[in-house]
């Protein structure tokens, strides 16, 4: 599990307690606690089928369920999905500094990569979408969402610790599989939960935003390499979590960074992906989850042609990610605001101004 805890410039007292919302990233703590649940949807598609989500309103997994309905047979087969982080061409890995990245070619470092998975369907020759039902593998995986994670807690990873994960496991029917469609999000119903009483991984240190946030379902980080003072400017990203004033959550404090994760901007690009506009109040109380639906809740659907399990791999490919904004200086998005917002949201098959789905996704692609 990771125990990040990433810190960036932001006044998300004052953004959230003025328009009543869950709008913020509490920024930079371990995973605080949160409420009971999430009112805005709880049971998932009865039939497992995992369609296209009723925004806001349904959260299930559907995945035990889908495997039965959708498969159309008793007898399953293990399957396992691998993944890989790239940057560009080059493997993704913490202490690395990978040079010419971004829209000015500014050599950065790895600080964090993480994200969620759920509703994982592989799609047959027919272009049916069949569920996998997910093992319950701790620390990475239940049967309803995956964690796959990137950083080892070397380098400018400073928060994190060795262990990695780059699967995820489960099964499906017997069948010819020629694609995959999944979505980087918590399901509707465990996202304002609260952590502690949650299976692994949702008890993932730095993943969440507090009692009325929900989860960050992508962390994606890097930092531009300092001139000077070897990476000291990695804390820049990783400072103590927001207390309730500021942020409206219950955060624990950040390991290492500097000055509650307030101080000066840091050149590299930070991308927190989270639902957003979640209200339980006029007055927002951060104390409890969203009464209401998440306006925005910002759940993509990655379809992904020519995968097969036994053969591909899924690449994540930050350099992707963050190619289309300068590193050079601070490029952030906490998904309730930020200049680079609308390119991040992009990459991911997100439009940022509606919440929409979109084609065209970049983050993510299949190789060899």
């Amino acid at each position: 599990m990771r125990f990040s805890s990433i810190g960036s410039a932001c006044f998300l007292g004052v953004l959230c307690t003025a328009a009543a919302i869950a709008c913020a990233d509490g920024d930079e703590g371990g995973a605080g606690p949160k409420g009971a649940s999430d009112l805005g949807g709880s049971a998932g598609a009865s039939d497992g089928a995992a369609g296209d989500e009723a925004r806001g309103g349904q959260g299930g997994t559907g995945n035990e369920a889908g495997a039965a309905s959708g498969g159309g047979s008793s007898e399953l087969e293990a399957v396992t999905i691998r993944f890989k982080a790239k940057m560009g061409n080059a493997e993704f890995a913490c202490g690395q500094a990978y040079e010419a990245q971004g829209t000015v070619e500014t050599t950065v470092l790895p600080q964090d990569l993480r994200f969620f998975v759920e509703r994982v369907r592989l799609i047959d020759a027919d272009d049916n979408e069949v569920p996998v039902v997910l093992d319950d593998r701790a620390p990475f995986q239940s049967k309803e969402v995956a964690l796959l994670d990137f950083e080892d807690g070397s380098a400018a990873c400073i928060n994190g610790n060795t262990e990695l994960n780059s699967t995820i496991t489960g099964k499906v029917p017997p069948g010819n599989y020629v694609g995959i469609v999944f979505s980087t999000a918590v399901p509707e119903h465990l996202n304002h939960a609260d952590p502690t009483t949650l299976p692994a991984p949702l008890q993932a240190g730095g993943l969440s935003w507090g009692w009325l946030f929900g989860y960050r379902f992508i962390v994606a980080e890097v930092v531009a390499q300092p001139h000077h003072g070897g990476e000291g400017g990695a804390g820049g990203h990783g400072g103590a979590g927001a207390t309730a004033a500021e942020g409206g959550g219950h955060h624990d404090a950040g390991a290492g960074g500097a000055d509650s994760g307030h101080g000066p901007s840091i050149a590299g690009g930070l991308f927190h992906l989270g639902s957003i506009e979640c209200s339980n109040s006029e007055e927002a109380n951060f104390n409890a989850p969203p009464r209401t639906a998440c306006a925005k809740p910002f759940r993509n659907e990655i379809r992904l042609e020519g995968f097969n399990a036994r053969q591909n791999v899924i690449v994540a490919d930050v350099g992707a990610l963050f190619s289309d904004v300068d590193l050079s200086s601070e490029s952030t998005c906490h998904s309730f605001g930020g200049a680079a917002c609308p390119t991040f949201f992009k990459a991911v098959g997100l439009d940022y101004a509606t919440g929409d789905r979109i084609h065209g996704q970049t983050f993510f692609r299949v190789a060899e």
